[in-house]
């Protein structure tokens, strides 16, 4: 029995959707109307709020309001087959499996793959250990409860990683129902406060000869704080350093005594790093010492020469995931569809190439993702054995 693009189209979003764990533990932040005028490419920004000051006694010492701005950029990823293949295989099984399922898969990998590598190192805490354990879960977990993390947690780990951890001790993953539909196979138990999930899209990293970084900071004219650093020299991509002096203000503003980690990308790129000096609350701070210095030294916490397991805890709410339509263009049939509320969504599109008397049915997934406040997450780093 024939049934409709639509229907073939719903088939392949819920294939999509389903494959990609590491964006159902994610938080909508803007309507489809935020998008109008947007296209591929293209960004919107995400705003970190300012908590403000806190003064003892009765005297208000208002201040600005200093909102961080986050950049999010516009992605696609599609697939294409002929028309001929997507029409002929009117069996809802044999579409299942010869067109939907591949497709599904290969879109699904490809986009979470993309997210993960983009967003695991947006951290401003690091665990690292010599083996898979439950102590390294554990002090994932307690680090993001010291900066009084709020909602739901979620742990991503190499399958490899939870498979040895749980060989030790499976009763200790204590299994939540709800939560096990949302993640099917790959959910593993709540421990430590945390979902625990193992995603096969998690990376490996492999370190070169490290050494200390130095950090140039910009102190302000009122000596309050220092200007934003969001890029350092000579860190090795997806290493990180902890800052000599540099503790963590956790998003209600208060200072914390948690150690400040930068984690570079391959350009250099690092989260946002806003320094105060102690008790001033300058220019909506993540971190603080007790005076302002020159430099600060960021000391590599990996051995040299040596591969890890990267794994990331974090809130669920800290990705930021949207998906986006693109508009129709004039001569085609298309179909858009969402497998449910927040779900990226897939655009069928039929189109016919004059030029080479051809015909062909594309797939597109466009999406937009990023991690805008790396207080909420731990990367987590396991020794390869």
């Amino acid at each position: 029995m024939a049934f409709s693009n639509n229907e073939k189209t719903q088939i392949i979003a819920s294939l999509v959707n389903e494959k990609m764990d590491y964006v159902k533990a994610s938080k909508s932040y803007l309507k489809q109307s935020d998008f109008e005028g947007k296209k591929f490419g293209k960004s919107y920004k995400i705003y970190i709020p300012d908590p403000g000051k806190v003064v003892d006694g009765i005297v208000a010492d208002p201040d600005s309001v200093d909102e961080i701005e986050t950049t999010v950029t516009l992605e696609n990823k599609n697939n294409s087959c002929e028309l001929t293949v997507w029409n002929t295989l009117g069996d809802i099984d044999k579409f299942i499996d010869e067109i939907a399922k591949p497709r599904a898969i290969a879109l699904a990998r490809g986009i979470q793959k993309s997210i993960v590598d983009a967003n695991v190192y947006k951290s401003v805490q690091a665990v690292v250990s010599s083996s898979a354990n439950f102590a390294t879960l554990s002090d994932a977990s307690t680090a993001l409860e010291e900066l009084a993390v709020a909602g739901d947690i979620v742990s991503f780990q190499h399958p490899t990683v939870l498979g040895k951890i749980s060989a030790s001790g499976l009763a200790n993953f204590i299994p939540e129902n709800s939560l096990k539909e949302i993640y099917t196979k790959n959910y593993l138990g709540e421990y430590a406060g945390a979902s625990q999930v193992g995603l096969p899209a998690m990376p490996t990293l492999t370190t070169g000869t490290l050494s200390n970084i130095t950090i140039t900071l910009t102190a302000d004219s009122s000596g309050d704080g220092c200007a934003e650093v969001t890029s350092v020299s000579g860190a090795e991509a997806g290493v990180p350093y902890v800052l000599s002096g540099v503790k963590i203000v956790d998003a209600s503003g208060v200072e914390t005594d948690q150690d400040y980690v930068v984690i570079a990308d391959a350009n250099g790129n690092i989260p946002s790093l806003r320094i105060t000096k102690t008790g001033k609350g300058f220019g909506n701070p993540n971190a603080w010492v007790s005076s302002i210095p020159s430099t600060v030294t960021g000391t590599p916490l990996l051995d040299n020469s040596t591969t890890y397991y990267v794994g990331q805890v974090r809130a669920k709410d800290a990705l930021a995931f949207d998906s986006y339509k693109f508009e129709d263009l004039p001569g085609s049939e298309n179909e858009a569809v969402a497998a449910g509320e927040g779900a990226l969504t897939v655009k069928m599109s039929q189109y016919g190439d004059g030029e080479h008397l051809t015909k062909l049915v594309r797939l597109d997934a466009p999406y937009a993702a990023g991690l805008p406040d790396a207080r909420n997450s731990v990367t987590v780093y396991i020794k390869k054995a």
